[in-house]
């Protein structure tokens, strides 16, 4: 005879959020180095806003979230943008460490390339992405992509977090104005 219990498995449900804008104009900045793979470095960066780094963004993971879904949304076909992505623990808020001098180490889990098609996007003047390169660095966390070029379809691409609670995103091509988009779940 089967028990009533409280227990219940429960998916997170995000809404999509804008997790990097990267305006074309301008250089991009060159990917983290060695040195540079720390949140309060990458942090110190962003302010200093030199050679395309204002660009690079934080992406705080919602809480209850294992994954990350990721698309993206550009203003012009056959456009490309790609982004480096870096997980790292804080154990708190972006805006919290930054208050709090709170540093935790990065790393780099890999790089997303998109390439736009002709799907209008619900964002009025956009475009959405049709296909998606997944392409795993220094990290054990499954990156997964799904999409196809010249299908003018949306694509996907998806992380397991393996625990991390912040993201950082460095746009290294930005072909036109382009917006990274995630979700957690």
């Amino acid at each position: 005879m089967a028990r009533d219990t409280d227990i219940r498995l429960v998916t997170i449900r995000d809404v999509w959020k804008v997790a990097n804008n990267c305006v074309s104009a301008g250089d991009e900045p060159t990917a983290l180095g060695v040195d540079e793979r720390t949140f309060q470095t990458i942090d110190a960066a962003i302010t200093a806003a030199q050679n395309g780094d204002e660009k690079i963004t934080f992406y705080d993971v919602p809480d209850g979230a294992n994954s990350v879904m990721f698309t993206a949304i550009g203003i012009t076909n056959d456009d490309d943008y790609s982004v480096d992505i870096y997980s790292g623990t804080l154990g708190t808020t972006v805006s919290k460490a930054r208050g709090d001098s709170i540093d935790c180490d990065m790393t780099h889990i890999g790089t997303l390339a998109f390439i736009f098609g002709l799907q209008e996007s619900s964002t009025s003047g956009s475009l959405m992405a049709q296909s998606v390169t997944a392409t795993s660095k220094d990290s054990t966390a499954t990156l997964i992509s799904k999409g196809t070029v010249d299908s003018d379809r949306t694509c996907e691409a998806s992380i397991d977090l393996q625990g991390a609670d912040v993201l950082v995103i460095v746009p290294t091509i930005c072909d036109s104005d382009s917006k990274l988009l995630a979700k957690g779940f």
